[in-house]
């Protein structure tokens, strides 16, 4: 990642990881459903909303550039916010796509599940 001047390598890797972890749980978990006339959740508790666990994810090497960039801060760092979510769900659907040879896409929903790979093999 260039993040320019890293400040505090655990924070910054813990950041990084957690906005992969986000981006993993969009493309292959996310299934909120809302109620098509008035927008608003269906779902009836938070037992039903899927959420990573720890053996869900895996390894994840977090490398930084570590080249400071003093065109935003004289200190050379930049704010990393959720930097980690871009890239990895899209990068997601990529390997589906070179393994398929389909686009596999949603309206409603980015989750990629098990019925949506099986269509996209026929």
């Amino acid at each position: 990642m260039d993040i320019g001047k890293v400040m505090n390598l655990k924070t910054a890797t813990s950041q990084i990881m957690d906005g992969m972890t986000f981006a993993l749980d969009m493309a292959l978990m996310e299934n909120t459903q809302y109620d098509p006339n008035n927008g608003c959740i269906v779902m009836r508790d938070t037992a039903q909303y899927l959420v990573p666990a720890h053996a869900d994810i895996p390894e994840i090497e977090v490398l930084f550039i570590g080249k400071p960039d003093p065109c935003i801060l004289p200190l050379g760092a930049r704010g990393i916010g959720a930097i980690g979510v871009t890239g990895m769900a899209a990068a997601i659907m990529n390997v589906i796509y070179n393994v398929t040879g389909k686009r596999v896409r949603a309206c409603r929903s980015h989750r990629i599940n098990s019925f949506k790979l099986f269509k996209a093999r026929l």
